[in-house]
């Protein structure tokens, strides 16, 4: 069930225009730069979108 809740939120935020990165902590721990990474390839491709 709590997957179901956490899919239940992430469509939710989706439907506002909000994106959103999975990460664990062992992401952010061991492998910060790809979350980085991660962060700004989105940023990016919003703001070419937006332009």
């Amino acid at each position: 069930m709590r997957f179901r809740g956490d899919h239940d939120k992430r469509n939710a935020f989706a439907r506002l225009g909000f994106t959103v990165l999975a990460v664990t902590w062992h992401d952010v721990v061991n492998t910060p730069i790809s979350v980085v990474e991660a962060v700004v390839e989105v940023l990016s491709e919003r703001r070419s979108a937006a332009s």
